[in-house]
């Protein structure tokens, strides 16, 4: 598999779970999982707006 398709993949999943996170919390809201979706949603972020190679453990 190609860093493009592992890119894709990832972000892909990211959403997935992003979206599980958010219709979770409508139901049961929680400072935790509004800091987890905050989290998730700043790598989503970053994946939508970087290319590959430009992602770092300093962005994240």
């Amino acid at each position: 598999m190609t860093n493009s398709e592992q890119h894709v993949r990832l972000y892909e999943q990211l959403k997935k779970v992003l979206g599980q996170l958010k219709e979770h919390y409508i139901s049961q809201p929680t400072p935790m999982l509004e800091m987890i979706i905050s989290r998730y949603q700043h790598a989503n972020d970053i994946l939508e707006s970087n290319n590959l190679e430009d992602l770092t453990k300093r962005h994240v």
